[in-house]
Order: C-alpha cells, then structure tokens, then sequence
C-alpha cells in the first residue's frame, strides 16, 4: 500500500514538474505560441497576424531616434510579443496575478513539510522551512503592490523612489543585525518581513496620496478569504493522513478549491480569458 501510494505521489510531482517545465519554456519562447513571426531590423514581431506596416514604419522611425543616444547597443535584439488573440498575453498576466502568487505559496506551506518526511530527508531541512515561510510572505506581500515603482520612476515625483529606497536600507541593515543576534537565521527573514512592508506601505501611501491610485479592491479580500478558507480545509481534511497521501490530498484539495473559487467569483480575468482561447475555441472549432 505505502508503495502505492508513493508511486502515485512521485507521479502527481512529476506531472506537477512537467507542466512548471512547459510554462518555463512557453514564457522564455513566446514564438512558440503565436502564429507568426515577422522580423524588423533588431526586432521580432510575434503576432497572431501579420503586422501592420505602419507598426513596423513607426518602429524604424523609434529605432533611428535611439541610435542618437549613446546609451545605444546595435547589437541588442529585441522580441515584441502583441496583444493580438494569443494566448501568451493572457498566460504571462494569470502566472503574475495575485490569486496565482497565493496559490503558489499555499501548496508550499501546505506541502513543504510533508515533503520532506516523505522524501526521507534530512532532519536539518526543517530548520530552513519557517525561513522559507517568511520569506515567500515578504514576496507576495511585494508583488501584491503592484506596479509601484514604476509609477513612481515614470512620475514627476521619481526622486521618491530613490528616497523610499534609502529608508529600505536604513531598516534593514539594523533589523537584521539585531533580529539574526536575538533568533539566528530566522532572524534574517524577520527583518526582510518588517523591512519590505514599511517600505511598500510608503510606497503605496504615497501613490494613493499623490495620484489617488491604490492596486487593491474587493477582489483582493475576497482572493484573501478565498486562500484561507481553502488552506484551511486542505489542512484540516489532509491532517489525517500521512506522507504521499497527505500532500496529494492537501494539493489536489488546496488547487481545487483555488480554481473553483478564482472561476466562480472571477478573481482573474485573464484566466477567464485563457480559458476561453484554450478551451472554449477549440470546443466550438471542433463543433
């Protein structure tokens, strides 16, 4: 029975590996999802139809600008990936959205552990778990921000990124050394976790105050709600089993849920979108 399961555990992180392996690949090779390729000079139009002349004129005329600059690298080759009926657009934004980063972390602090017993590990990797607990929080709470930097560095107001990073580094350096002295590695983590949220909240409270822009709405509790009711469940009804058994039912429960709950009270519109493009054209092509 134990080989069993084993069997079927090695074969869900396989499956699991696969699919990371094709997002990799599909995210790093954009041509492969898109019907055309067109090239422009130093440029690499990838599109579902073919380009506009007059977008490809208009790029030479931005290219012989740039060539005044002598900040500029003939040699660089760039791809452009259009918004144009791929489905590439619409994977990139649903792997960056918020519900993903939540689904993501989830199945680790679900999983890690388990993992770790089940692989037959040593023991000293657990003293690394909270560590990574901590710092995958202090990720998503920096993702979960948006776009703020940019905002700022295309604003009149750019010298304030450069003024909220001093202050980043200012709270850093003391937390951790006084946080590594007091709790050792996990002290490190501590001190990224305190450091990173005063420094988007400033970031973010400024944005909010200067241009009346903030990156959260009710989608954003309602993603929040939606992964602790799931973490929870998963970890309640996975808490009585053991090893492979338990990370496969606390994955299958945990991603399950998250879908169902991302679809239904539509957290992501680019998944909505995905969904189309990948499955509903293809039922109605086949009809």
């Amino acid at each position: 029975m134990k080989i069993r399961y084993r069997k079927w555990g090695l074969r869900i992180v396989a499956t699991g590996i696969v699919i990371l392996g094709l997002l990799v690949v599909i995210v790093l090779n954009p041509m492969l999802v898109y019907a055309n390729k067109t090239a422009a000079g130093n440029y690499t139009i990838c599109s579902q139809n073919r380009p506009d002349p007059y977008f490809i004129e208009h790029l030479n005329d931005v290219t012989n600008l740039l060539k005044a600059s002598e900040l500029y690298e003939g040699k660089q080759k760039l791809t452009i990936c259009m918004n144009d009926g791929s489905v590439f657009p619409c994977l990139v934004q649903a792997i960056q959205g918020r519900a993903f980063a939540y689904g993501y972390y989830g199945n680790v602090v679900l999983n890690a552990a388990g993992t770790i017993h089940a692989l037959n590990l040593q023991a000293s990797y657990m003293a690394g778990i909270n560590v990574m607990i901590i710092l995958g929080l202090v990720r998503i709470i920096d993702a979960g921000t948006g776009v703020n930097g940019m905002v700022i560095i295309t604003s009149p107001h750019w010298r304030f990124d450069f003024y909220s990073g001093i202050i980043m580094i200012l709270l850093i350096l003391p937390t951790n050394y006084f946080l590594i002295k007091q709790f050792g590695i996990i002290g490190s983590a501590y001190a990224q976790l305190i450091s990173m949220t005063v420094y988007n909240y400033i970031r973010f409270d400024f944005i909010r105050r200067k241009f009346n822009m903030q990156p959260f709405d009710k989608k954003t509790v309602l993603s929040i709600l939606l992964t602790a009711a799931a973490f929870g469940v998963a970890y309640l009804v996975g808490g009585f089993f053991v090893r492979w058994v338990a990370i496969i039912i606390k994955f299958i429960l945990f991603s399950g849920l998250m879908i169902v709950g991302i679809f239904v009270f539509r957290l992501s519109p680019d998944a909505h979108q995905l969904w189309e493009k990948l499955v509903l054209r293809r039922l109605k092509a086949s009809s």
